[in-house]
């Protein structure tokens, strides 16, 4: 019978490599998160933000990413070479942690803020069902001005049935604009067109539905950010 010790040890190794490269990717992916969510806040509230400023920030973020996988500070030489050392999108475990860095910096804005916690619950299950970018950064953009939580994830919850489709019902009119903005950046960003963070803030924020579907049918044929709003 051949021996079955060296099947073992190479399995247990491409476990142990397969956990390890999920694990930095993961750790990247969160570090990176919560570096785009803070360039994104600053942004939205049209702070101007010199190449050095960026910069920082996201070798603060490398910084965060080798000590949770390294265990120790990087040094000064592996942080300026941080470009090619961090896991990016593609790696095991990058998109996960890239998600959880947006729910916890959406998370802390909502509580320095003290938003209005009514339906935590369902704002919670929504942070987590979701992996989408473009719906963090609306949904980042809206809790940096809101006052409840059903500001911030109107197009999420609550789900409208057909027993509640009645005149004036809230919840149905706020789900469709909520939607309107998500489905309008996605349409850019499916065309190729770049949208500034502080353009995806109007947009996220904007809560008249006649308005919105402007910009969508705009959306559609534009070639700049600019085509949207112009006229």
């Amino acid at each position: 019978m051949a021996d079955a010790a060296p099947y073992r040890t190479r399995s247990t190794s491409s476990v142990q490599d397969l956990v390890r490269s999920h694990h930095d990717g993961y750790s990247a992916g969160t570090a990176m998160g919560g570096a785009e969510s803070l360039l994104f806040i600053l942004r939205a509230r049209r702070f101007e933000l010199p190449e050095e400023t960026v910069t920082r920030v996201m070798a603060q973020a490398f910084s965060e990413y080798w000590r949770s996988t390294r265990g120790s500070p990087p040094s000064e030489a592996i942080t300026e070479d941080c470009g090619v050392s961090f896991p990016g999108d593609g790696h095991p475990g990058y998109s996960l942690g890239l998600a959880a860095g947006w729910r916890e910096a959406i998370e802390t804005v909502l509580n320095e803020r003290e938003v209005a916690t009514r339906h935590r619950t369902n704002a919670l299950q929504s942070l987590q069902a979701t992996t989408d970018v473009i719906t963090f950064k609306v949904w980042m953009a809206r809790a940096l001005v809101a006052t409840d939580l059903t500001d911030v994830f109107r197009d999420a919850w609550p789900k409208v049935t057909e027993a509640d489709d009645l005149p004036g019902n809230p919840f149905k009119v706020a789900g469709r604009v909520g939607g309107l903005a998500v489905v309008i950046l996605m349409t850019l960003d499916n065309h190729d067109v770049e949208v500034p963070d502080d353009a995806v803030a109007r947009i996220a924020q904007c809560d008249d539905p006649a308005v919105l579907r402007k910009w969508l049918a705009r959306a559609a044929e534009a070639v700049a950010v600019g085509d949207l709003f112009g006229g």
